[in-house]
């Protein structure tokens, strides 16, 4: 009995553990920047491309967690090539 506590109680922290860093991956903000980040994305470029410039400048947290986001929300055929300044 006591075995299945300390096993269901492990489980519970290694999923708390995993939701925390989801969380924190796709929904803390980034510092703002002074002068702005200036990313370009180029016209062909994968979100994947586009999301590691962003990942690189610091606009974004983390590369795969935001091609994730993007593809699961339906928003990556949004992302367009241009040139962006990012405050933060």
């Amino acid at each position: 009995m006591r075995r299945i506590v300390f096993g269901l109680a492990g489980i519970l922290i290694a999923v708390a553990g995993v939701a925390a860093a989801v969380y924190a991956v796709l929904f803390i903000p980034t510092e703002h920047f002074n002068p702005p980040r200036l990313v370009a994305i180029r016209k062909g470029e994968s979100l994947s491309a586009a999301a590691r410039d962003l990942a690189r400048e610091g606009v974004i947290r983390n590369a795969i967690g935001f091609v994730l986001y993007a593809e699961t929300t339906a928003q990556a055929r949004r992302v367009k090539p241009g040139d962006y300044a990012f405050a933060g």
